[in-house]
């Protein structure tokens, strides 16, 4: 499997027209939340796939106690081909079971530069009898990630991430996240999503989150299409919030999305990305 970069097309960097007092006020943090909490969804599933190649173990048949080598030579091998150069990562491993990256100064996927910080993945697999000895039907990290960018955007917490031995099978991610958008707001959330990648570095994500703190809600991405760099071509993006206020946005390929508020009001904003050319 090829790094896949899900593209941080989420972030909107426009806000609500004034629709009145206290209501516009909800909507654009409403709004805002949605943004960052979809595109902090959107990174860990990027991170994960840095963990989630299993085509050596798939080729191999490889035993539990092949399989640690083989996963974590390929974590190291994807994480190192994600950035450039190749000089602003340092990567440990005992090559059984932890990978460690850090990262100073990095141009990370899809191109957002500046990253630094570290990731580190613990592994585990979900296994079944072969003959004498145990193979495994899955690769399971425990990822504990830091990470800035010199855009303002952080990323913060812990994610979990299943991937199974079959390339085709959905990737699965359930993670912690503390997300600061490019505009320096924070949100937490809880956050799972699962994604399937093809050899051209494209995605197809679906998840949700559950905002906590000042602002709650939940977000829920369906079918997002996302290639490196480049704006989703399709998918959709809800959000309840607090008061049950709600929003939807559809992705189309185009750097701007409209956006429909539960009260009918519809109005469009841009996004942070490049039109889609597929």
């Amino acid at each position: 499997m090829r790094n896949t970069y899900v593209t941080p097309a989420f972030f909107i960097i426009s806000m609500f027209p004034a629709c009145g007092g206290e209501a516009r006020d909800a909507a654009r943090t409403d709004a805002e939340s949605a943004a960052t909490v979809s595109e902090g969804t959107a990174e860990a599933a990027q991170i994960g796939t840095w963990f989630s190649d299993t085509a050596a173990l798939n080729a191999a048949r490889a035993t539990v106690g092949e399989a640690r080598a083989l996963m974590t030579a390929a974590a190291e091998g994807e994480i190192r081909a994600a950035v450039s150069p190749p000089a602003c990562v340092a990567v440990t491993t005992d090559s059984q079971t932890y990978v460690q990256a850090t990262f100073t100064g990095c141009t990370g996927p899809g191109g957002r530069a500046s990253m630094s910080g570290s990731v580190r993945g613990e592994l585990s697999f979900d296994t079944t009898p072969c003959g004498p000895a145990m193979c495994p039907t899955a690769a399971r990290w425990t990822i504990a990630a830091d990470l800035t960018y010199g855009d303002g955007g952080a990323i913060d917490g812990d994610i979990a991430v299943v991937a199974p031995i079959s390339s085709e099978a959905s990737r699965t991610l359930v993670a912690t996240l503390a997300v600061t958008s490019l505009r320096g707001d924070t949100v937490e959330a809880g956050a799972d999503a699962t994604w399937t990648a093809d050899e051209a570095g494209c995605a197809t994500v679906s998840g949700s989150a559950s905002v906590t703190g000042e602002t709650s809600g939940t977000v829920a991405v369906t079918g997002l299409a996302t290639c490196p760099d480049a704006c989703p071509t399709a998918g959709t993006v809800t959000m309840s919030g607090s008061g049950g206020r709600t929003l939807s946005f559809a992705y189309d390929g185009s750097a701007t999305i409209t956006v429909v508020t539960g009260t009918g009001e519809s109005f469009e904003l841009p996004l942070l990305c490049r039109p889609s050319e597929r």
